[in-house]
């Protein structure tokens, strides 16, 4: 399998950026933020980078890795904050001696890094890295009294991850929503940030659980299960309650809590996934491949294909397959 890597071999931002193209770019008062496009040959994304003296944060998107050869590094007298927002793939820190997996929509927090970060997955990615320099903890803001604490508490855990909890990603979606620049913006930027990190300083003292799973797991497990053992139909909601033993509205609501995305995102996810193994590995037509996974109309399937995968059905496949295709 194809890896994304970094390690102790240079620089993590110099080479990503040496990867990319500058799309924009704007500086006021310290306070630079950037947005990128990865060059085709490494990756097919973008991400944004917003940068002050004390902080960087980078928000990687990509729906595709196509170079696997570059390494990075991440500075070991800083400390990262690493969030894995995808909904559906894993990250995983490696060392020699051990793997850390990162789960979808679960952060971690690195004191001293000094081991390989790789993404295992070559279908899309939604990462964010937080780096905080050694000067971001002297600065006046802090009382003696606050920085002793924030020292004490990240410097006696190397690592310690956490669930990305719905007011982490609305700290976070502050962060990175205005592209305008400014003296009041540089201030709630600095806030933001500062709140980012107590929010994930406070959960390193919450006691850790075995599971982190919804009240109502099992009834959404069946629901999930009911939706990928029949991808040949479309249940409707009402369907699904009975099967969940819920109404509706509470279906909808408790699916999105647990995993992060509605029935309808997630029915529409498996299927393209489905579509896309038959569409790699068999000659079957697109119009029984739209039957096979609940498309009635093969025209409906291959919007919903294109636009979740930005290519048709035929493009995928003749990019993909390289078995003889029957006109």
């Amino acid at each position: 399998m194809q890896r994304f890597m970094m390690s102790t071999v240079q620089d993590f931002y110099a080479a990503i950026n040496e990867s990319s193209r500058l799309d924009f770019s704007t500086e006021e008062f310290g306070l630079i933020r950037e947005e990128y496009s990865y060059s085709p040959k490494k990756a097919i994304g973008k991400y944004t980078q917003i940068e002050f003296k004390t902080w960087k944060i980078q928000h990687h998107k990509i729906d595709k890795i196509n170079d696997v050869g570059r390494n990075y590094f991440l500075r070991e007298k800083n400390k990262y904050i690493v969030l894995n927002m995808n909904s559906k793939n894993s990250l995983v820190w490696a060392s020699k001696t051990q793997n850390i997996r990162l789960e979808p929509r679960s952060g971690i927090f690195f004191n001293i890094p000094k081991n390989q970060f790789k993404i295992e997955n070559l279908d899309s990615l939604d990462f964010i890295i937080i780096e905080f320099k050694e000067a971001y903890f002297n600065q006046s803001i802090f009382n003696d009294s606050l920085r002793n604490y924030l020292k004490t508490i990240l410097n006696s855990n190397d690592r310690f991850t956490f669930e990305i909890t719905p007011n982490l990603t609305s700290i976070i979606s502050e962060i990175f929503k205005k592209k305008s620049l400014g003296l009041c913006q540089l201030m709630d930027l600095n806030n933001k940030v500062f709140e980012l990190l107590s929010t994930v300083i406070d959960f390193s003292s919450m006691p850790k659980k075995e599971t982190t799973l919804h009240p109502y797991h099992k009834q959404l497990e069946k629901v999930k299960i009911q939706i990928n053992e029949n991808l040949e139909t479309q249940f409707s909601i009402e369907a699904l309650s009975k099967t969940a033993g819920l109404n509706t509205s509470y279906l909808k609501k408790y699916f999105k809590e647990s995993y992060g995305i509605t029935i309808f995102e997630y029915s529409q996810k498996k299927r393209i996934q489905y579509a896309k193994k038959l569409l790699k590995k068999t000659t079957f037509t697109i119009a029984f491949i739209s039957e096979k996974v609940g498309y009635q109309q093969s025209a409906h399937f291959s919007y919903a294909f294109k636009r979740n995968t930005g290519l048709s059905p035929n493009q995928y496949r003749k990019k993909n397959n390289s078995t003889v295709i029957p006109q």
